[in-house]
């Protein structure tokens, strides 16, 4: 498993930068640049949502007040199968009905969710995915030469490419199921 140091040692390499054997709040610029942008790449990532990083089947309850509260963790959160036709939103660190224009809940929804995976957790083909493109920004940033960004834009695509076949082969999506696009086609959002 990659670690937080490997990445950021490729990332300067990428650009022939000699690799660092420690992070540190005061590491040179260079390096603290390369891991803010590995850190900013990893959580845009995580954003667009992936099936390791998504919770298909979770049920929140409202407390004694009527909050669903959320984790930290949570990027976004929908409702799901018949709660779809309530549309929540995550606000702070509860949910937010947007339809009813309240965060206080009477009972439990069922909900998917996006979830920011730690490094330790995400799969390897996309930990490298997320490395070829933050070498590539890192450099854009560093040094700006065009030849080399073509190199490390190739490189980021076939990282993608790895990515994208691993992500596939993991949900074992087919039409029946109703996964990504099917299902989007089929299960209409309700509204009252």
């Amino acid at each position: 498993m990659t670690t937080e140091l490997q990445a950021v040692n490729k990332i300067l390499q990428s650009v022939g930068t000699r690799p660092v054997t420690t992070l540190l709040a005061t590491s040179p610029v260079d390096v603290l640049l390369a891991q803010q942008i590995f850190s900013d790449v990893t959580r845009e990532r995580q954003l667009h949502g992936y099936h390791w990083n998504r919770i298909y089947t979770k049920t929140v309850a409202p407390d004694v007040s009527g909050f669903i509260a959320v984790s930290p963790t949570w990027l976004r959160v929908d409702t799901r199968a018949e709660d779809s036709i309530t549309d929540v939103v995550k606000v702070g660190l509860q949910l937010f009905d947007r339809i009813n224009d309240t965060n206080v809940f009477t009972s439990a929804l069922k909900v998917t969710v996006l979830v920011e995976r730690a490094l330790t957790d995400i799969p390897e083909e996309f930990i490298e995915w997320i490395i070829a493109e933050s070498s590539r920004k890192f450099q854009a940033i560093q040094q700006g030469d065009a030849r080399r960004d073509g190199q490390l834009r190739g490189d980021e695509r076939d990282a993608k490419a790895i990515a994208m076949t691993g992500e596939l082969r993991n949900v074992d999506a087919n039409i029946l199921n109703g996964y990504g696009p099917a299902r989007s086609a089929t299960h209409r959002r309700r509204t009252p």
